[in-house]
Order: C-alpha cells, then structure tokens, then sequence
C-alpha cells in the first residue's frame, strides 16, 4: 500500500493476508484504488470526447470566419453594383430629360411647320385665284393683247 501511495502506482493492489482490521483497510484500499483507476479511465475518455469537440469547435469556427469574409465580400461587391447603378440611373435621368426636352422642342416646330404649311397652303390658293382673275381680265382683252395670257400660263 505505502508502494502505491507513494509512487502513484494505482495497478499494484495491496496484498491482503489477513482478515483481521488490517486486511480489511487492505480490501477496501483496493476498492479505492480500482475506483481511482475507473476514475482515471473515465476522464481520459473525457479528455478525448473534450478534445475531438473543441477540434471540432475550432473548424466551425474557421468555417464560420471563412463563411463571414466570403458574404463581406459579396456584400462589398453588391455595395459596388448599386453604386453602379445608381450612377447609371443618374445618368439615364438626365438623358430622358434631354430627350424630352428634344421631344418637346420638335412637337414646337411641328407645329409651327403645319401652321407655316397651312398659311403658304392659302397664299398658294389666294395666288391661284388671283392668276385666274387675270386670265379672265387678260381674256377681255383685245385680241393683240392676248400674247399676255400665254406668260401668265407660265406662271
């Protein structure tokens, strides 16, 4: 027993001999130890499941940090794009603002087009009435005047 304790050796048991007081402590000093080496047993299957768990822990958490840096860096590149299309939409704005403004402009001048189209239409038509007055003027004429109706043919 004294061999035991003092060298940690808990696979001698104490030798019993006898069954007086003495063996008797001797018996359950081989209880203790069998159950200090059950003891010791058991926490090293302890340290091992702890062991294969924090292993475990420890490639969560790399997984995780891999995880987080791979969406920061989505997320940077979204934060990129929106900037991008924001800017593009900035520029689209203006652009259809011009466009409208040229729209706006052409239908100006359309309309002014027809509005000029429709008053040298009836300028035409004034003309027109006025070279037939003439013709009727110039065909009451004497006939050595009637030389005048043939350039006003032309016109």
């Amino acid at each position: 027993m004294r061999r035991a304790a003092e060298d940690g050796d808990l696979t001698q048991p104490a030798q019993v001999s006898s069954r007086d007081e003495v063996g008797e402590l001797a018996g359950h000093f081989n209880g203790l130890l069998e159950l200090l080496r059950q003891v010791n047993v058991s926490m090293g299957r302890s340290i091992a499941q702890l062991s294969t768990s924090v292993a475990a822990m420890r490639n969560a958490s790399l997984e995780q940090t891999a995880s987080a840096a791979r969406q920061a860096a989505n997320l940077h590149q979204t934060q990129v794009t929106a900037e991008e299309i924001r800017v593009i939409c900035i520029s689209t704005d203006a652009r259809a603002a011009d466009v409208l403004q040229s729209s706006a402009e052409a239908a100006k001048v359309g309309r002014n087009g027809q509005k000029a189209l429709g008053r040298g239409q009836e300028e035409l038509g004034a003309i027109a009435a006025r070279v037939r007055e003439m013709r009727e003027q110039v065909g009451a004429l004497p006939p050595h005047m009637r030389h005048i109706e043939a350039v006003l043919d032309t016109v």
